[in-house]
């Protein structure tokens, strides 16, 4: 089937859509995130401000900063290989304190202005038996209420594309549970509370029934719908 590109740019879709790694993908983007973790590691970097920011352990903040490079790794192979945007990198640049990179996860736009640029939220499976269903978090403030705030909440209007992706537990397959444009999310107000009461300051999150319903109205839902 041709790709609708104005359906991807302009509507909430729900492809489901299962991207796996072979064997040899799957170790060279294990080695190189591997490089990027040990270099979190060092005193002063990223870990460490997390972990004083965030109300996170370290561990905790490493697992994260895993999982999202894992995520955005699944979403460049989908968006370059099935979509066929520009040729684009994942962003390993180790970077200090509050100087996290809020920079798009995948920048397409900077290179062919016809596509938008694209953030990554990941989310694991077990998360649907912890808070009822698939969910996406973005970073509303730090603990101090300093720096800590995801600039898309500046740009309502943007068009960039957010992209939610499911890890499997082994990190060799992922599903990529949604697409949708920014402006979308913030017009059909879905961005609610976390179910942790610890967090509820801290982030906003989307939820996948939520999505589904709405991708249904415009008939965008692809693939099969993750089960509850």
């Amino acid at each position: 089937m041709p790709l609708d590109y104005n359906q991807i740019f302009n509507n909430i879709c729900v492809p489901n859509f299962v991207v796996k790694m072979d064997e040899k993908c799957f170790g060279i983007v294990e080695n190189r995130i591997n490089i990027f973790v040990d270099g979190l590691r060092k005193k002063g970097q990223s870990v460490d401000y997390y972990t004083a920011n965030r109300s996170v352990s370290g561990q905790k903040a490493i697992n994260d900063l895993i999982v999202s490079k894992w995520a955005e790794c699944h979403a460049l192979i989908y968006y370059r290989l099935f979509l066929k945007f520009p040729k684009c990198s994942v962003d390993f640049e180790i970077r200090e304190n509050n100087e996290k990179g809020w920079g798009k996860d995948l920048p397409f736009n900077k290179l062919d202005d016809k596509f938008p640029d694209v953030h990554v939220k990941s989310c694991r499976e077990y998360i649907r038996d912890y808070v009822g269903d698939y969910s996406w978090t973005f970073q509303k403030h730090n603990n101090n209420d300093r720096f800590g705030t995801d600039p898309l909440f500046d740009s309502p209007d943007s068009g960039d594309l957010i992209t939610g992706v499911c890890l499997h537990n082994d990190f060799h397959y992922a599903t990529i549970c949604f697409t949708a444009p920014w402006k979308l999310i913030i017009s059909n107000k879905l961005l609610k509370s976390p179910k942790k009461e610890d967090k509820k300051r801290l982030k906003e999150c989307i939820y996948y029934k939520d999505l589904v319903n709405l991708a249904r109205m415009h008939s965008v839902v692809h693939g099969q719908v993750l089960k509850d």
